[in-house]
């Protein structure tokens, strides 16, 4: 015979007590994260509220409304057209580069975002919106920002490197013969950005493994998972090229 008449057999299912203490941790955990989205949805509310207080506090309406009067309709219709058009393709190149990364996001759900960033550069500088996108992913489909902020670089590259060769070919068509002085120093300039870019990335990927042995643990996973994804999503090439041409002639 036991010594102890209270404690239970082994194999036996937990006591009450126990099974109402798990309850009731359960609840308060979720009610804890219930009580953060509810202040994660507040302060998006009161910082969009902030955000279009400034915008409409420096915008002239009357003068933006005597411009929009003055267009002709038609090509105010093309124009708009043609930008709201651009939307399902960045969605599209999007998601191919959050794939070639393993996270899988529809192409409406990613459309619904870049709306969003839109509104969020047009009232706010430095690419604000590129950082909305990335904490937006994150809180609300769990991909590390870090890792979405590498597909948003390889996305700046691909737009910067295929523009720089949309200029190298109109000015080829243009200027068959001689380029003009006046526009010499805009191709050089271009040409040379592009080159440095390109030197940078190659920097970038040969100098990763020594930089990580430097950096602290958390900032080291952080600027791998960063370095990977600017690098590895940038896969099936030619679609992603043709896709941001097809985004550079809608503008």
């Amino acid at each position: 015979m036991s010594d102890d008449p209270q404690q239970p057999a082994p194999g036996s299912p937990p006591a009450a007590e126990d099974r109402g203490s798990g309850e009731v941790t359960a609840l308060q955990t979720l009610q804890g994260r219930l009580r953060g989205h509810r202040i994660q949805n507040l302060a998006s509310i009161v910082v969009a509220l902030g955000v279009v207080v400034w915008v409409f506090g420096r915008l002239d309406l009357r003068a933006a409304f005597e411009h929009i009067s003055a267009a002709r309709p038609l090509w105010l219709l093309l124009g708009f057209a043609g930008f709201y058009a651009s939307l399902p393709i960045r969605g599209l190149r999007w998601n191919i580069l959050l794939r070639n990364v393993g996270q899988p996001i529809s192409v409406r759900d990613l459309c619904g975002v870049i709306f969003r960033a839109w509104f969020v550069n047009s009232a706010l500088p430095g690419r604000a919106g590129d950082v909305y996108g990335a904490y937006f992913l994150k809180l609300e489909h769990g991909v590390r920002f870090s890792r979405v902020a590498g597909t948003i670089l390889a996305a700046r590259i691909l737009d910067f490197l295929v523009l720089v060769l949309i200029l190298l070919a109109l000015f080829a068509w243009q200027f068959r013969t001689e380029v003009p002085d006046s526009m010499q120093t805009t191709l050089v300039i271009a040409a040379t950005v592009g080159v440095l870019l390109i030197a940078a990335l190659v920097v970038l990927a040969l100098t990763r493994t020594a930089l990580l042995r430097r950096l602290p643990e958390g900032l080291a996973t952080r600027y791998e998972i960063f370095v990977t994804s600017t690098f590895g999503s940038i896969r099936d090439v030619p679609v992603l090229a043709l896709l941001t041409l097809l985004l550079w002639l809608s503008e």
